[in-house]
């Protein structure tokens, strides 16, 4: 079996197991960017909050996003 992944500078921890998992999930690996982007900025908590939990990002991830909003967390997209 073989397997592979693509990354991109764009969207910093997030891994992409194939081509239709990059086309599907781009857009959102991109918003996540921008809204950590936005909390880097602004340091305003309810954008994290809001906008990762309507993503469906869990509590343990916003927190871990928030203590360190440099570090990305390592989010693995894939299609079956």
């Amino acid at each position: 079996m073989r397997t592979f992944s693509i990354t991109s500078p764009a969207t910093r921890g997030a891994v992409f197991t194939s081509r239709k998992a990059a086309i599907e999930f781009v857009p959102e690996a991109l918003e996540v960017e921008r809204i950590i982007r936005d909390y880097e900025r602004t340091r305003e908590p309810s954008i994290l909050w809001d906008e990762l939990t309507n993503l469906g990002y869990e509590r343990s991830e916003i927190e871990a996003i928030a203590a360190n909003p440099r570090k990305r967390l390592r989010t693995t997209y894939l299609v079956l």
